[in-house]
């Protein structure tokens, strides 16, 4: 199918005789916009008043985590977590006023857990450092193991004897 300039102004015509219909009536069209956009609106909104994106929602509640997560829920209660930054030009001070503020957090009902430290996080990650690599640091064991294979080729006892 050719789509010429003749094609090309036959539309331009169109939409020319439809926009001079469009000026002509900007009440009209204003009105319907206006009738259109309120609806819409109000059906959005009721749409997007109630969204919930929690795992237990997208799920049915016969999947097994669902199920886990509900009973880590009675068990335990919900789970939130707060991060607070602290900052000022003494280092001891942010630990002093993080010190301070995390026992009065605890002292406040319903709170499971207030903590300012990262002892269990950082001995967590300190034993099992070899296993966080950096991949400049993999690229070059993969480049020097390669280099040691390749001059391993050349070598008298890596000859076949026929």
């Amino acid at each position: 199918m050719y789509f010429g300039r003749s094609c090309f102004r036959h539309h331009l015509s169109l939409v020319r005789q439809r926009l001079k219909r469009v000026l002509a009536r900007p009440r009209l069209v204003l009105g319907l916009i206006f009738l259109t956009v309120i609806p819409s609106t109000y059906l959005s909104v009721q749409l997007f008043r109630d969204v919930r994106a929690d795992i237990k929602n997208l799920l049915p509640d016969s999947a097994e985590s669902v199920i886990t997560a509900k009973e880590f829920e009675r068990r335990f209660g919900g789970w939130s977590q707060l991060s607070i930054i602290v900052t000022s030009p003494s280092s001891a001070a942010n630990r002093r006023f993080s010190d301070h503020l995390a026992e009065r957090i605890r002292e406040l009902p319903g709170i499971r857990s207030a903590r300012n430290k990262l002892g269990p996080e950082r001995a967590f990650f300190t034993a099992r450092r070899h296993l966080f690599v950096d991949l400049e640091d993999l690229e070059d064991i993969r480049d020097r193991i390669a280099e040691t294979i390749d001059r391993g080729k050349g070598s008298p006892q890596n000859k076949q004897i026929d």
